[in-house]
């Protein structure tokens, strides 16, 4: 089946996926021979890396609004659990992957020493948004050593806390 747009290409996935999440695989994952079983999933995974590679940036250009884009990762995540909690259920030769979207990894490079930073100021301003609530937004300025030394910054908040930590952490750590 040659598919001529991407639009129907991800209609047709879309329809396997949630079908597949919502009604689950109990006959296929029981009966189903697991190596062909993951060449099946391999297929599906492979062919919703090529979509969602197609809709990440210009989903108008595709006919795929950025809410179904979403709805469909949603309903892959939903797959992909279902297809997880398989080998608890069916044992270790239902253990199945669905890696179904590139995600973006750090490159492996030379390492880079990154010298420590300065910190120059935090200036805080307040503003109100339409909900009438006030919003606190803080500008943290740091100065580098020099223009080719890199800086990588982590940004942490503890969970319930009110503060947040900016930190110079080292590139490729």
């Amino acid at each position: 089946l040659v598919m001529t747009s991407v639009a129907e290409k991800f209609e047709h996935l879309l329809g396997w996926t949630a079908a597949a999440a919502h009604h689950g695989l109990h006959a296929f994952l029981y009966r189903g021979d697991p190596d062909r079983n993951r060449l099946l999933f391999k297929a599906v995974c492979d062919e919703w890396k090529k979509v969602f590679e197609k809709t990440a940036n210009n989903s108008s250009d595709t006919g795929v609004s950025e809410e179904l884009r979403k709805f469909a990762i949603y309903m892959c995540e939903s797959f992909n659990l279902l297809l997880k909690q398989a080998k608890k259920e069916y044992g270790e030769y239902a253990k199945y992957t669905f890696n179904f979207i590139k995600k973006p990894r750090l490159q492996k490079g030379p390492s880079v020493a990154v010298a420590k930073s300065t910190l120059l100021t935090a200036a805080a301003s307040a503003s109100t948004n339409e909900g009438g609530s006030i919003r606190q937004t803080v500008t943290v300025v740091v100065v580098k050593p020099s223009k080719d030394v890199k800086l990588g910054l982590g940004i942490a908040q503890e969970k319930g806390a009110t503060t947040i930590k900016i930190t110079s952490i080292p590139l490729g750590s």
